[in-house]
């Protein structure tokens, strides 16, 4: 990465001098597999999303607690208010032989998404790797 950022910097005909000298700039946190994961579920659930022009997604959470995001279903084009949260799901498992996925989710997830002002109007999505 220090090599990318040195190269860029140089094109540019920017100071190298503090990158080349502290090699330990190289020594960063890996991005866990995980985070990856939760960024391609949301990716696949908001193209979902528009390939089904049924829903708009309103908000994505980042501090959530169980909703990672709300969606508002469309009514022949109309915007309707009616919110539905979201918990998203990524697994790199494969489908169950019926073609089903089966996750988990906290009990204390659930709560949480049972407390919601219209619980009636959750889900849960779950997006499997192929």
């Amino acid at each position: 990465m220090l090599a990318a950022l040195c190269d860029l910097l140089d094109s540019r005909g920017e100071s190298l001098y503090l990158f080349t000298t502290m090699s330990h700039f190289d020594d960063l946190p890996s991005r866990h597999r995980s985070h990856v994961t939760e960024d391609e579920a949301l990716s696949a659930f908001q193209s979902r999303l528009l390939e089904c022009n049924a829903f708009i997604l309103q908000s994505a959470d980042r501090k959530d607690y169980g909703v990672d995001c709300q969606i508002e279903v469309l009514n022949q084009g109309s915007v309707s208010n009616v919110r539905i949260y979201v918990q998203l799901k990524g697994t790199e498992r494969s489908l169950n032989s019926d073609g089903s996925v089966s996750i988990e989710i906290a009990r204390t997830n659930f709560n949480y998404l049972l407390a919601q002002p219209y619980r009636h109007k959750n889900c849960t999505a779950a997006l499997a790797g192929s």
